[in-house]
């Protein structure tokens, strides 16, 4: 047994540096190449599987919960901003009241019979301005925080609403208002 460990303790320093040095090179060269022709072919053919699977998974719903949620808000407060202003002034003057001012502010003429002044009319667009913006800003937020579902809801929805419709017997399809049933 001790010439066997001898041996093996000479040798084995010998051997292992010698197969080391000849097969290190040769060996590296075959499989970088090999792998790198191997994973050359075969991740773009996964990735270009998996990375459209992934974002036609979880892309939309997210685009519609993120769409609705800054639709909800944008249009919350445009809306407010463009007819508030509009309806307020409609509702002040009436068309008569309106011509004779027109004509008192560009031609001074009718002015005894315009009612609005300009300080009322600073006023009141000021006040509407503020009012306005508050409350648009305030219900923007509100609706577009508190009344969207979750994405696991979404989910849900989504899966009620494609459920196809069924023809019912009469040819009608199933739960169409025109649809009566003979007792």
């Amino acid at each position: 047994m001790k010439a066997t460990d001898a041996m093996v303790g000479v040798l084995h320093p010998v051997l292992h540096d010698g197969i080391l040095e000849t097969l290190r090179d040769p060996l590296t060269e075959i499989v970088v190449k090999d792998l790198s022709k191997y994973l050359g072919m075969t991740v773009p053919k996964t990735l270009a599987w998996i990375i459209p699977q992934t974002i036609d998974r979880l892309l939309p719903p997210y685009l519609v919960r993120v769409l609705a949620i800054t639709i909800s808000n944008v249009i919350t407060r445009s809306v407010t901003h463009a007819l508030g202003s509009t309806m307020s002034h409609m509702m002040h003057l009436s068309p008569l009241d309106e011509y004779y001012c027109y004509y008192c502010h560009y031609y001074p003429q009718f002015c005894k019979y315009c009612k609005r002044s300009s300080n009322q009319h600073y006023y009141s667009s000021y006040y509407g301005n503020y009012y306005r913006a508050y409350y648009s800003d305030y219900y923007g937020s509100y609706f577009s925080r508190h009344q969207f579902l979750s994405t696991a809801d979404l989910y849900e929805q989504m899966k009620i609403n494609t459920v196809p419709v069924v023809p019912a017997a009469n040819g009608s399809e199933a739960g169409d208002p025109g649809q009566t049933t003979n007792p």
